[in-house]
């Protein structure tokens, strides 16, 4: 059995999380209206969070505030 190139590893990983976090995001039909809404509120709050802690965006950040002097 072959291994997996690593890029390739983690590419599928990253994808497989994506998918997951896709799918945790999604309102449950079951839940009332407003449950759908509160959750949906605290559900975006967390993916706001990580987004703006992702290396990608602290990299620009950190690039943009030392390019500022």
């Amino acid at each position: 059995m072959e291994e997996e190139p690593l890029g390739q590893a983690l590419r599928t990983y990253i994808t497989t999380k994506i998918r997951e976090l896709g799918e945790w995001v999604k309102p449950d039909p079951a839940d009332s209206l407003l449950l759908q809404v509160l959750k949906l509120m605290y559900k975006s709050v967390v993916v706001l969070l990580l987004t703006a802690l992702s290396p990608v965006v602290l990299l620009f950040l950190i690039i943009s505030f030392v390019g500022g002097f």
